[in-house]
């Protein structure tokens, strides 16, 4: 299991979500991520705009992905 670290971000880039995972590789990691990130918002009846980042364990950033900012962050 490799460990990864998740910064998920409001549009005014405030820290919603920082937290650590261990997932088998990176793809299933941001499935991971993506998939809490959508379940939690659905159960409180909300999804603000949003931007994701996911890094490895060294920091370097292996992913970037945004809900409802139209690419704006």
């Amino acid at each position: 299991m490799k460990k990864y670290r998740f910064i998920i971000r409001d549009a005014r880039k405030r820290v919603l979500a920082d937290s650590n995972i261990e997932e088998v590789d990176t793809e299933t990691a941001c499935q991971a991520v993506k998939l809490a990130f959508l379940l939690f918002t659905s159960k409180h009846g909300f999804q603000p705009a949003a931007s994701i980042r996911l890094n490895d364990e060294r920091g370097v950033e292996l992913a970037s992905f945004s809900f409802g900012t139209n690419g704006r962050h």
